[in-house]
């Protein structure tokens, strides 16, 4: 997973050409370190998609996610196909 930590990265991976999964994730989470597990399971599967972290546990994710109203630690927020949204938490 591409690391994001400045809105400007988040931005162009919302306007990519490619679906891109943006998950939330603190890395001494149980529930963050399972939810990356089946994200890598899910990048072997779909090579085409783009897939992303912003890491909670850093001032600059911590700021990004509360910017983009993302208050858990453990979630996939957001996937979005071509700039539209499919889903978001």
């Amino acid at each position: 997973m591409e690391p994001i930590e400045e809105r400007e990265e988040y931005d162009a991976a919302i306007t990519s050409e490619a679906v891109s999964v943006i998950s939330f994730l603190a890395d001494w989470s149980k529930p963050s370190k399972a939810l990356k597990a089946e994200l890598s399971e899910a990048m072997a599967k779909h090579g085409d998609f783009q897939f992303f972290e912003v890491d909670m546990c850093t001032d600059e994710g911590e700021e990004l996610a509360l910017d983009l109203g993302t208050c858990s630690h453990t979630n996939v927020s957001h996937c979005i196909d071509r700039a539209r949204t499919v889903f978001s938490t």
